[in-house]
């Protein structure tokens, strides 16, 4: 990590603001892009260059250089431990249904459900969303009811999506066919989408066939990120 160091009236107390208002960025630049860990090059590059080489400018240098250090590896390892690899041989067999306003949520999943109708029911192309982000079904290894989950296709695609309910793992009632730990059908239907019944008649599938979100159609889910956000807790 360079530091250009040259005079000028910037004081050491300017300096210091700036240490942490670049440490501030950091944290807003994994926030919206979870997926990416900036080097620190990138993060530095215009830090201290103005700063005046007074006697304490070296301890403030140092302290800053430790800090990003620090920050870069705890957010490697926040990366590490939110990011789930679902195994091969998992995740290929595309994706199922529930039509949601068909249900009676009970519990979080209500909560959900009631937030969803009080932001005003919204689909994308049939697909029930909050937030920009699509209502699933899913098991608890990608999460709990509420939270923020991202999956990835094989192709780099992303799908954000909110866990609008749990698929069980067990039989009961309400489910003879229960999920394994990945998901539905021995585990290759990991996504299961709160749909619009109308549009799911009229496309006669599930999301990636028959024209209904063609893009990710023959496509393997290989690895989820859970934001660590829950819209029910917030």
């Amino acid at each position: 990590m360079n530091f250009k160091l040259k005079s000028s009236t910037t004081n050491l107390s300017s300096v210091k603001t700036y240490k942490n208002t670049l440490l501030d960025k950091i944290n807003y630049k994994y926030k919206e892009n979870p997926e990416e860990i900036y080097n620190e090059d990138n993060l530095v590059q215009k830090s201290l260059a103005n700063a005046l080489a007074s006697k304490n400018i070296e301890n403030v240098i140092d302290e800053t250089k430790s800090q990003i250090k620090q920050k870069l590896e705890e957010i490697n390892a926040q990366k590490n431990d939110t990011k789930i690899s679902i195994p091969e041989g998992m995740g290929g067999g595309g994706y199922t249904v529930t039509v949601y306003q068909d249900q009676s949520w009970a519990y979080d999943q209500k909560k959900v459900y009631d937030l969803w109708s009080q932001a005003g029911s919204n689909y994308d192309n049939g697909i029930a969303t909050y937030d920009n982000r699509y209502l699933i079904a899913c098991t608890t290894t990608y999460g709990n009811v509420g939270d923020k989950v991202d999956f990835y296709l094989d192709d780099g695609t992303k799908i954000p999506c909110v866990i609008a309910d749990i698929k069980s793992q067990e039989v009961v009632p309400w489910d003879t066919n229960p999920a394994n730990e990945w998901g539905h059908n021995d585990g290759k239907n990991v996504i299961e989408f709160e749909v619009l019944g109308e549009t799911f008649r009229e496309y006669g599938d599930n999301p990636g066939l028959n024209g209904w979100f063609n893009e990710w159609g023959g496509k393997r889910v290989v690895s989820a990120t859970n934001l660590g956000e829950n819209i029910i807790k917030m």
